[in-house]
Order: C-alpha cells, then structure tokens, then sequence
C-alpha cells in the first residue's frame, strides 16, 4: 500500500510465516532525506525464544567508517553490559570483528542512540533511535557464522552487513551453565520498534 501526500510517501509491508504464528508490519514514512521505519511484530506461541528481532541491511564497502553513541567500546549484551560504558565511540567496521575460536556473533552493542556509517568524503547513513536499538556489523553473514567451525573458514564479504535490533537475545550461560533468564528473551508477545534512516552530507 501507498501514499503519498504533500511530498511524504508511505509504503506498508506485512509478512507472515507460513507454518508459524509470526506476523510483520513494517511502515516506511519517506519525507526528503529521512526514512522512518516503524515496526510491529506479533510473535505466537508456537514460535520457538527468537535469537534477535530486527532487521538487517547491506552497505557499500565505502562506508567503512563508523561512530555510534551507546555502550562501548568493545561488545555488549542485553544481559551483559554493565561493563560497557555509555559514550560516544568510533572505530571501523572491520575493528568490530571479535575473533572467536569458533565463529559466532559478535560486536554487538546496546544502549544506541544513533550509529552512523561515513565513506572518505564525509557522506553517508545516520540510524537513530526512537528511542533506543541494539546495532551489529560486521562483513559476514549470519548463515556464514553459523556454518563455520573455525576462523579460517570465513572469508570477508566487501559489503558491509548492519542488523538494527529491537534486542538480540541476552547471552547467558547455556555452553557451561544456566539458560537465559525469561527477562532477557525473546518470547511470544507484541513487539513494536522504530528507527530514523538518514543521510549525511
């Protein structure tokens, strides 16, 4: 569906999975050199703990620069961040690579207010919150991180992946002790989230 009035156009998508209760609406509102990304998810309950909700994007390998304000500087998590002050932070996309010795995700950061990606001339993307998102990045894709078993299987992509998170998954201590706790999952339930998308000059 479309709508465009008084140089303002709006697009609304809904999606739903075929064999599981998970519905997806998302509205983009475009007015000049903004987009606004409103999200509402309904996640029934026959969907298995989600791992993240939110949405990923694709950037030219130029905009390899990246500053974001959130916690940092290193990873955080929604169940572990306390060590992660929040500040302004900046640094390459490249340097948000955690080497584990058997590839997952990594470079997560909490708390963002707004992260933005810039090329050699200064231009670029701005995401900003409203109020907050969760934001990692990284020249991977998810399925590559999960079918790799060591470092040296993956191999970097140019393009940049970005994921803008309602939250991903807290991490908790399944490998070596307890699940998650209920409060930091992502359980059946409604879910909305909204970000800004701008460009820089």
């Amino acid at each position: 569906v479309q709508a465009i009035s008084g140089g303002t156009a709006v697009v609304s998508v809904r999606q739903r999975l075929e064999n599981l209760d998970l519905t997806w609406q998302a509205q983009y509102t475009f007015n000049g050199s903004n987009l606004l990304v409103s999200n509402q998810v309904h996640v029934g309950a026959d969907v298995p703990t989600l791992p993240r909700l939110g949405m990923r994007f694709v950037l030219d390998k130029a905009y390899e620069s990246m500053r974001w304000y959130g916690r940092g500087p290193h990873e955080s998590y929604w169940d572990r961040k306390s060590g992660a002050p929040l500040g302004i932070y900046s640094g390459t996309v490249s340097e948000q690579y955690v080497p584990y010795i058997m590839p997952q995700e990594f470079g997560n950061k909490t708390d963002v207010r707004w992260v933005t990606f810039r090329d050699g001339t200064g231009g670029g993307l701005r995401f900003r919150g409203a109020p907050l998102f969760e934001v990692s990045v990284k020249h991977y894709t998810d399925h590559e991180l999960f079918a790799a078993r060591h470092t040296i299987d993956l191999d970097a992509h140019e393009e940049i992946y970005v994921n803008i998170d309602w939250h991903q998954m807290g991490l908790g201590g399944a490998s070596c002790g307890p699940m998650t706790l209920p409060q930091y999952q992502i359980l059946p339930g409604e879910y909305t989230f909204t970000f800004v998308i701008e460009t820089l000059q």
